[in-house]
């Protein structure tokens, strides 16, 4: 009779819950405060910076396309757009108050270098005392002083009544001011100009569209074509916000309804294109900025955690002796660096943020940043800490119980 050999017991595989992993990572953590903070500070710092860059970029392109849509919904340029000697000028006598009756036409003004003469006498200035200088002489309407949104650092502009009557007054720019060594300008001041005297009502502080006035004479329209004439005159428009493309179609119909290809209008194109380009670069700049910063902290979490698998060689090499197997191994060192990415992205989302909140209430800007960001720090901590991980990680798979126990 023969005898049965024994079945030899069938050894089940090792096998690690995900919550024994989990619970692992926390007690290492715990067990290694201080190395944790700092291995997860890199992380923190990194998502900080970028969330706080990319919110940052959002709320300032805001600001930037504001002011590049007012600048583009508020100013018309109508010129002459015949070549040569005209008999008629190129605008009617009554040219503004015909564009101030379009809707959404704030205010329009007519613009024209003074035509002197004689070149050697062109833009001549002299006052008694003072050295003679040479500066550009313009005869401006009152619509366009407002138009052009000028304004006096001292004394005041000159009225449609002083224009219709031809009087000798005068806008000064700051240059010619300061080179001229005028002193106050409140209606004592003289200047000749071509030699007629003119009495200086006013300093010109700022001037919103026509820059070349800080440099420059102004004196009223009437008066400049009554005594020299106005050469290649324009029209400067100022619209309501979104109503320039409009003003643009209707201006030379308005002027001239006889002969409206006479008259050539200019609407700024639209900023749309050099607008996205400023966001781009801005926003490329700073997420570079947090993608470098970013990496050093991966990088830090890679070393921090190479350092941890060997100083626990012998502690794994004792796993895998008692049956733990290489992914168990690998397994626990990914959870235990995506961990620390994780937290470390959760709070750097959240100090960004705050960042940029703080940043827009002392600046008075409207905030913009996305909630999402929210949700994207804590993940993009996960995924950079899992891959820092994933090297040590592989080196702890890689250790076998015998070569751990030589050392």
């Amino acid at each position: 009779m023969s005898r049965s050999t024994p079945t030899p017991p069938r050894l089940e595989p090792s096998r690690l819950r995900p919550t024994h992993l989990l619970l692992e990572a926390a007690l290492d953590i715990q067990r290694r405060p201080g190395r944790a903070t700092l291995t997860g500070l890199g992380t923190l710092l990194g998502i900080w910076v970028l969330v706080a860059a990319y919110g940052m970029a959002q709320t300032v392109e805001a600001q930037i396309g504001d002011r590049f849509d007012l600048l583009e919904a508020t100013q018309v340029t109508v010129t002459d757009a015949a070549s040569g000697e005209q008999a008629t000028p190129p605008f009617p006598r009554d040219a503004e108050d015909r564009l101030e009756r379009l809707n959404g036409v704030v205010a329009a003004g007519v613009i024209g270098e003074v035509a002197f003469a004689s070149p050697a006498e062109l833009r001549a200035l002299w006052i008694p005392g003072a050295p003679e200088a040479s500066y550009p002489v313009f005869g401006a309407s009152a619509g366009f002083l407002e138009a052009a949104d000028l304004t006096v650092e001292r004394g005041r502009t000159f009225t449609e009544e002083e224009e219709g009557r031809r009087e000798l007054v005068a806008l000064i720019g700051l240059a010619p001011k300061a080179d001229l060594q005028l002193g106050a300008t409140d209606g004592r001041a003289t200047v000749w100009i071509d030699g007629v005297p003119f009495t200086v009502i006013g300093t010109i502080a700022d001037v919103g569209r026509r820059a070349d006035l800080l440099t420059a004479v102004v004196i009223p329209l009437r008066t400049a074509e009554a005594l020299w004439g106005i050469g290649s005159p324009e029209i400067l428009v100022e619209t309501a916000p979104g109503a320039a493309q409009l003003i643009g179609q209707q201006a030379a119909a308005a002027l001239r309804p006889e002969d409206p290809e006479r008259l050539r209008v200019a609407v700024p194109p639209s900023p749309d294109s050099l607008r996205r380009q400023v966001e781009g670069d801005l926003r490329s700049l700073v997420l570079g900025l947090g993608a470098v910063i970013l990496g050093v902290g991966a990088i830090q979490i890679a070393n921090a955690t190479l350092v941890s698998v060997l100083h626990r060689v012998h502690e794994i090499g004792l796993r895998r002796a008692v049956g733990a197997r290489a992914f168990h191994v690998a397994a626990q060192f990914l959870v235990q660096s995506g961990a620390l990415g994780f937290v470390g992205g959760a709070v750097g989302a959240q100090a960004g943020l705050l960042s940029v909140a703080l940043v827009a209430a002392v600046r008075r800007w409207t905030l913009v940043a996305d909630p999402w960001l929210l949700l994207v720090g804590p993940l993009l901590g996960l995924a950079v800490g899992t891959l820092a991980g994933a090297y040590p990680a592989w080196r702890a798979a890689g250790i076998q119980p015998v070569d751990a126990l030589r050392r």
